[in-house]
C-alpha cells in the first residue's frame, strides 16, 4: 500500500474541473527518482528554496573535502549520503514546500498506487466539497485529514474514527 498526500490551493479556481487540476497528490516515502537525480527531481517539483539549501550543503561539502583532502571513496560516500537525505526527506520537502505557496492538505488516502488514490479521492470529491476537508467517513481507505488529526485519538491512545474500528490505511 502506497499512501498519498493531497494538497488544495487556498485560493482555488472557480471551476470545478480547473479547481481539480489545481489539487496536488505528494507520495508519502522515499523517492528512488530524488535520490538518485536530486537536482533534477528539485528543479523538476519548482523546490527553489530547497535546491538552493542542497546547492549550498552540496558545495560546502565538496569545499570542506578538498580543504580535509578526502579521497574519491569519501566523496561517493558523501555523495550517496546526501542523495539518500533528498530521497527520504524529499516528497516532506515537497509538502512543506506546496504549504509554504498557499495549499493546505486536505486528504490523506492510501491505495495500491497513485490512480487507485487518485480515483478513491475523486469518488468522494464534488463541487459541494471541494472547499472543505473530506472527512475519513468520506473516502475509504484514507487517513484522518489534518483538521481532524487531533480529534481522531481516543483516550486509550489508538485513532479511533467514527464509525468504531481503528482505521490506518485501510484496514477497518
Amino acid at each position: 500500500m502506497t499512501a498519498y498526500t493531497v494538497h488544495q490551493p487556498l485560493i482555488s479556481a472557480p471551476d470545478p474541473l480547473a479547481q481539480a487540476d489545481q489539487l496536488r497528490f505528494v507520495k508519502d516515502g522515499f523517492s528512488w527518482l530524488a535520490f538518485l537525480f536530486p537536482i533534477l527531481w528539485l528543479i523538476f517539483h519548482r523546490m527553489w528554496l530547497v535546491l538552493g539549501v542542497y546547492l549550498i550543503a552540496v558545495s560546502s561539502l565538496e569545499l570542506v573535502s578538498a580543504v580535509i583532502g578526502l579521497n574519491e571513496v569519501a566523496l561517493g560516500v558523501l555523495a550517496i549520503a546526501t542523495g539518500f537525505i533528498v530521497g527520504s526527506e524529499g516528497n516532506n520537502l515537497r509538502r512543506w514546500t506546496l504549504e509554504r505557496s498557499g495549499h493546505r492538505m486536505i486528504a490523506a488516502i492510501s491505495g495500491r498506487n497513485l490512480e487507485v488514490c487518485e480515483l478513491k479521492f475523486f469518488s468522494a470529491w464534488s463541487p459541494e466539497t471541494r472547499t472543505g476537508a473530506l472527512s475519513e467517513r468520506d473516502i475509504p481507505g484514507t487517513l484522518a485529514a489534518t483538521a481532524d488529526l487531533g480529534r481522531s485519538y481516543s483516550g486509550a491512545g489508538r485513532p479511533r474514527w467514527p464509525g468504531g474500528g481503528l482505521s490506518i490505511f485501510g484496514v477497518a
